[in-house]
């Protein structure tokens, strides 16, 4: 809830157009009003500025500039801009447990099911590995996955939904999506949660509120004696197209194994 203060012509003018019909209460006068502003605003430029500057996560960009995935990922290179996502070291990757859960966001999952993952993804959900996901991202995950998919992934239990908790103890400074911030707010609650993300700005606040982290990656290391050479290259490959980041160490002990 935002609190607007009208004095003046400009609250005689807008309780006018309400009396005349156009709008059913004063506030629905203000959300047009805002929404029209906004649609004269190059929200992605400002998404830009906000990725540079304010340092917000890449999916908080492409949140604020209303664009998908893969729309604000060419967009940014359009303008000379490298997305942080991917993994920087080996330490972003590990050996998974059934002991431990996994949370996921929607940048996570849309690597998962377009980058050819999603048959280990759900394999280690079917042998007791368990991922959850923010219930606020079950919107933008059905869009992400075809419909069918999606349904299908839902009720084999591949992916848990997290209600939202009623505080979250992020401050508004940091700029990341409601997803991020709940899927933050749930591995917080447990030493046992492990946050699955390749948003490395997401990572990083993670990180500085005490929670652990992980890349993707982790699900090809975990399977890893069941992936054949040929077909990790191919994932590995695919991802980079994103692009995803993937130092040169990361994929070296991925190729080899142990």
């Amino acid at each position: 809830m935002v609190d607007v203060e009208l004095t003046g012509v400009l609250e005689e003018k807008l309780r006018r157009l309400v009396e005349l019909g156009l709008y059913s209460s004063l506030s629905e006068a203000v959300r047009d009003a805002v929404r029209r502003l906004l649609k004269e605003i190059d929200l992605k430029e400002l998404s830009i500025k906000l990725y540079v500057n304010e340092k917000t996560s890449f999916q908080y960009a492409a949140y604020f500039a209303e664009l998908s995935f893969p729309e604000m990922s060419d967009y940014m290179i359009s303008k000379g801009i490298i997305p942080l996502v991917g993994v920087n070291s080996v330490d972003e990757i590990m050996r998974m447990t059934t002991d431990e859960i996994y949370v996921v966001d929607p940048l996570t999952i849309y690597l998962i099911y377009t980058y050819d993952i999603q048959e280990y993804f759900e394999k280690l959900a079917l042998d007791g590995y368990q991922f959850f996901a923010p219930i606020s991202a079950e919107t933008i995950l059905e869009t992400i996955m075809y419909p069918r998919l999606y349904y299908s992934v839902k009720m084999r239990g591949i992916v848990k939904f997290v209600e939202k908790p009623r505080r979250i103890h992020i401050t508004p400074k940091v700029k990341i999506t409601l997803h991020e911030a709940i899927a933050i707010a749930y591995a917080r609650s447990s030493k046992r949660i492990v946050y699955m993300t390749e948003d490395m700005r997401t990572r990083l606040i993670a990180s500085e509120y005490g929670v652990r982290t992980c890349s993707l990656l982790s699900i090809l290391m975990t399977l890893r004696n069941e992936i054949d050479d040929d077909k990790l290259r191919t994932i590995l490959f695919g991802l980079k197209s994103f692009p995803t980041i993937i130092h040169e160490d990361v994929a070296r002990v991925l190729e080899v194994g142990t």
